[in-house]
């Protein structure tokens, strides 16, 4: 009997998160950066999370950067806020000139556990909070990032 490869499809749009999605809600989570103004747009497979803190780190150019992720206690069952710091090179992150926001790569190594491939925000059990496409729309990133020379 002989097995057939199954053909690439072209997606469209990602494929959803075989973990579910959250408990939580994307207006209601710590994570997703909400914005009243208008913001520059997010990159594909990029997500964008509310600037906590960052410092550059070593001789290399790389940043440390503070994440709140949030979760549910594994003992208590309650909701709560874990910070993460992901240390990443800089060339790979977008900041905002105005400091509110960051956008970082899903496909870093350093943000596993906490941004999906495809950019989508993830809790601490890796079930998805806000899609790259609900980012877009809390965030209301819609202006281009402006040329850099």
């Amino acid at each position: 009997m002989k097995i057939k490869i199954a053909e690439a499809k072209e997606w469209s749009e990602p494929p959803p998160n075989p973990m579910g999605r959250s408990q939580f809600t994307p207006a209601s989570a710590e994570i997703v950066f909400r914005s009243s103004d208008k913001t520059y747009s997010i990159g594909n497979g990029y997500a964008r999370v509310p600037h906590v803190a960052s410092e550059a780190v070593g001789p290399f150019n790389s940043i440390s950067v503070t994440i709140k992720q949030d979760g549910i206690h594994y003992t208590t069952k309650k909701p709560y806020v874990k910070k993460v710091t992901v240390r990443i090179d800089a060339k790979h992150v977008k900041v905002d000139p105005e400091g509110q926001y960051v956008d970082l790569p899903g496909w870093h190594k350093s943000v596993k556990g906490v941004i999906s491939k495809d950019g989508d925000l993830l809790d601490t059990e890796g079930k998805t909070i806000a899609t790259r496409e609900e980012q877009v729309k809390l965030a209301r990133a819609y202006m281009k990032w402006p040329k850099v020379k």
